[in-house]
């Protein structure tokens, strides 16, 4: 409401539902004065806020609660959180599919090895609100509703969506849907981002079941409450049903080249990224892998264009040669 507040000023000055008086009479502060001068800037600036803030909503607190499916209000506030950054799959395709599937070809979560940052973010957003739809309809069918109707759970929470759009075209016009598509996208990319890191390059044999070594880990202390135990990400994967305050630092665990939020930035200058990022790979195969995984990492390696890569696949098949009798 407070964004919509200040958008509104630039096609319909005035006090939108009281907000400036309540202001004033609680601090003395005059909204109306502050803000009659406002521009472009001002409206960027507010359209930033919302997205730290639908950020901390929709992606720190949202995934905490959405992993509560046993808790149908914690996973209602945590859709809730996500609809105002219109993620609301993300409720449904993280817990039931990317948890199921990460580090396969199955999870369009997971950036295969040499895969840019800016290729993922399409791949990754459109394959998970495909594997959604599939998820909920199944889901459907096997209680007996119709798969696109009222008990799809995709369909109410685009009903929430949609209601929290026309709020801002009521609220604030064009401009307010506009500004809040923007921070939408903003949070779309901030999560693609987390994502990317989270899992880069690492694969899993289908048969076998999420392991700690299926995550890269961080166990900074400052990266675990900013992001409620997000970072700790290892034994998130292993055991998703564990509250975020019981997340232990898994010390035996893939770590990043770096700190949570370093690794975004890194990302987004790839790079820089395959740089930092390759030698984590070569070490996760030799240090971490099973033999299956192995094999999938050579694979992977063939195919990733990365030439440290590449070397080091063509090397792991070449037949052992002994040393030579003294």
């Amino acid at each position: 409401a407070l964004f919509c507040w200040v958008v509104r000023q630039a096609t319909a000055p005035g006090d939108f539902l009281g907000i400036a008086a309540l202001v004033q009479s609680l601090t003395g502060f005059d909204m109306i004065a502050a803000h009659a001068s406002d521009g472009a800037l001002e409206y960027l600036g507010a359209t930033a806020a919302l997205a730290v803030a639908t950020v901390n909503g929709a992606i720190v607190i949202g995934h905490e609660l959405t992993h509560r499916t046993e808790q149908p209000f914690s996973f209602f506030m945590g859709r809730l959180g996500e609809a105002f950054s219109m993620m609301t799959y993300f409720s449904i395709e993280h817990p039931y599919g990317h948890h199921a599937t990460v580090g396969t070809d199955a999870d369009p979560a997971t950036a295969v090895r040499g895969e840019s940052f800016y290729h993922f973010v399409w791949r990754s957003i459109i394959g998970q609100y495909r594997n959604c739809w599939h998820l909920e309809a199944d889901r459907c069918r096997k209680i007996g509703a119709a798969p696109y109707g009222w008990r799809n759970r995709l369909v109410r929470s685009y009903a929430m969506e949609a209601a929290i759009v026309l709020f801002a075209f009521w609220a604030a016009g064009i401009l307010g849907v506009v500004l809040f598509l923007i921070n939408a996208l903003a949070v779309h990319v901030i999560l693609e981002l987390a994502n990317y890191t989270e899992h880069y390059g690492l694969v899993r044999d289908p048969v076998d079941p999420v392991q700690p070594r299926h995550s890269w880990n961080t166990n900074n202390r400052a990266t675990y409450w900013y992001t409620v135990g997000i970072g700790r990400h290892s034994h998130h994967h292993a055991d998703a049903s564990v509250e975020f305050w019981n997340l232990k630092p898994f010390r035996d665990a893939p770590m990043y080249a770096t700190g949570y939020i370093t690794a975004f930035l890194m990302a987004l200058v790839p790079p820089l990224w395959q740089r930092v990022m390759t030698p984590k790979l070569i070490e996760w195969d030799r240090h971490w892998a099973n033999e299956r995984e192995r094999e999938l990492a050579r694979q992977a390696n063939l195919h990733s264009g990365i030439p440290q890569l590449i070397d080091a696949a063509r090397e792991s098949v070449k037949p052992h040669t002994p040393a030579p009798a003294v």
